[in-house]
């Protein structure tokens, strides 16, 4: 079993039911040789130490022995506040050892442009929170490294609106993102603005759309589209080719205003030939 750690060095004088220890030689301050907690013993008797006020007088409970004077002593180092303490130590060991390997971050007040030189040593980081602004201490210098911060997307580019580093816009197809506070200064300004992406290319023209094909009508406004205007008469279909506005269809179409698309059948069902295969005729008319 470890013994009890104590402190014995000088003498003491108590009185009778006092609670003032006097001490002679005594350095109870001294590097928590003493504090509240501990046991104090003379003799066989003991009281607890309620206050160490200076390196030779403490405060105790009731003195239960008879009056002392130049007495030897003991202070059995038993306070909870030890044990709390060496706690407390070991967790702030533990903190600065995973700082120093790891790096810790010193945070840059809203009203910093950079964090100040004096804190901080080399492989720390300094962070932002306002501006998402994030620095590395390098040689005893701290180095930008960047903008870490979710985008803030503020929809088309204006003159007349404040950016803040990590706003995107989009300006001619073009998206950007903020890369410096400012105010009305047009992308793609580098010093302001990244791409983030940028406009396409124009692609192929699709197919012509079709519109639903009427039949054809005088003082009609007809367009070639797209999509295109298409009409039906005397059983064919045609297609706009000039656009204009409809007289008598025999004249657009001689003028070429209009091209055929799909051409009326020849075929008459209502003919004895082309129903001669037909087992019913009479049902087939019907």
């Amino acid at each position: 079993m470890t013994a009890l750690s104590s402190y014995s060095t000088g003498t003491v004088a108590v009185s009778a039911d006092g609670t003032t220890v006097t001490g002679t030689s005594t350095l109870w301050l001294n590097t928590g040789n003493v504090k509240p907690g501990d046991r104090f013993q003379a003799g066989h008797f003991e009281a607890i130490i309620t206050d160490v006020v200076d390196d030779t007088h403490l405060t105790i409970t009731p003195w239960p022995g008879s009056t002392l004077s130049g007495a030897s002593y003991v202070v059995w180092k038993v306070s909870q506040q030890r044990i709390v303490g060496e706690t407390y130590a070991a967790d702030v060991a533990k903190a600065v050892s995973a700082w120093n390997t790891s790096g810790f971050f010193v945070f840059v007040d809203i009203n910093q442009t950079t964090p100040d030189p004096s804190l901080g040593d080399d492989g720390q980081y300094a962070f932002q929170p306002t501006t998402g602004k994030t620095w590395a201490k390098v040689g005893g210098v701290w180095t930008f490294l960047g903008i870490y911060k979710a985008f803030q997307l503020k929809g088309a580019w204006s003159g007349a609106t404040a950016y803040a580093a990590g706003d995107v816009v989009t300006l001619s197809g073009s998206s950007y993102v903020c890369i410096l506070d400012h105010t009305n200064h047009t992308p793609p300004n580098v010093t302001y603005w990244q791409l983030l992406a940028s406009i396409g290319a124009t692609g192929n023209t699709g197919p012509m759309p079709l519109l639903p094909i009427a039949p054809w009508a005088t003082a009609t406004a007809y367009v070639v589209g797209p999509p295109a205007s298409y009409v039906s008469n005397g059983g064919s279909s045609y297609a706009c080719l000039v656009a204009h506005t409809s007289g008598t269809f025999a004249t657009d179409l001689a003028a070429g205003k209009w091209g055929l698309v799909a051409q009326k059948g020849g075929g008459d069902l209502s003919s004895a030939n082309n129903l001669s295969d037909v087992a019913n005729t009479q049902m087939a008319r019907a």
